[in-house]
């Protein structure tokens, strides 16, 4: 059975109460300040130096082998698009030490008409994956993929094995290939539809995502931190696979929502 904690409060009083070196993934998705109904709504460099605030925070509640996942959307201003993405990255690689590992694009493979001339449909969040070591957990069996007709197809036939060229030769071997059994690689582009329209939040991320970066980050029974837990969803995927999960919500009007949707296992 899973441990799971809901805090009610502002993420930067609560973090620093938080036992040091103590969680094994922290995957968030805050506010964008994007005009929702819930954000107080702040100047872009104001939001830029709020997002270093909470994130230095994190950094030591962190294991030493503990990840950070943020998923975070772009803003466009005018015509063109803030520099928080950057910026934001910049700053934990280059003030705060974290080891950047991958970035993950989530396809949510559909998106509001735009009416700018200028630019297309934007379909896609990024989730950046950072560590604070390069000895973490990256349970890749975990979050394989079903093979493409395409692939098996080719299976059917031997792959050239290549090998480093010296002056003059070509060295060309062939060896057999087959599927694995728990299927392909994983991509660094995820393919997961957005979640409909949700009466219980106006900006609920999908349970597939967070189940992705769960398993593919954590083992079971070790401990997951969402400080914007909004509706509970970080929290009811890790109760789903058995994972402990701290959660830290601002708005108290979502502590029944999470709780039901839970199971009522909660500890408020």
């Amino acid at each position: 059975m899973s441990n799971l904690k809901l805090i009610q409060g502002d993420l930067l009083d609560v973090l620093p109460t938080l036992q040091e070196k103590s969680v094994d993934l922290c995957f968030t998705s805050p506010p964008y300040n994007v005009n929702k109904e819930y954000e107080k709504i702040l100047s872009e460099e104001d939001y830029i130096e709020w997002t270093k605030k909470w994130i230095k925070a994190i950094y030591p509640v962190l294991k030493d082998d503990g990840v950070f996942v943020l998923n975070i959307g772009d803003k466009i201003t005018h015509i063109e698009r803030s520099t928080r993405i950057p910026e934001i990255w910049l700053y934990c690689i280059k003030e705060l030490g974290f080891h950047y590992i991958e970035n993950y694009i989530w396809n949510k493979q559909k998106g509001l008409a735009v009416k700018s001339k200028y630019r297309a449909s934007n379909i896609f969040e990024y989730c950046l994956w950072f560590s604070k070591s390069l000895d973490f957990t990256f349970n890749i069996d975990k979050v394989r993929r079903p093979y493409s007709p395409v692939s098996l197809k080719r299976m059917e036939s031997p792959i050239i094995r290549r090998w480093a060229r010296e002056r003059g030769k070509d060295y060309v071997d062939y060896k057999a290939w087959k599927p694995h059994p728990l299927g392909a690689l994983p991509k660094n582009i995820l393919d997961i539809s957005s979640e409909p329209s949700n009466k219980t939040h106006v900006a609920v991320f999908p349970e597939q995502l967070a189940k992705w970066f769960i398993l593919a980050a954590t083992n079971e029974g070790e401990i997951v931190l969402d400080p914007f837990l909004g509706s509970g969803t970080t929290m009811k995927v890790c109760s789903d696979l058995h994972r402990d999960c701290i959660g830290i919500e601002i708005n108290p009007e979502y502590t029944h929502i999470i709780n039901e949707r839970t199971g009522g296992m909660v500890d408020i």
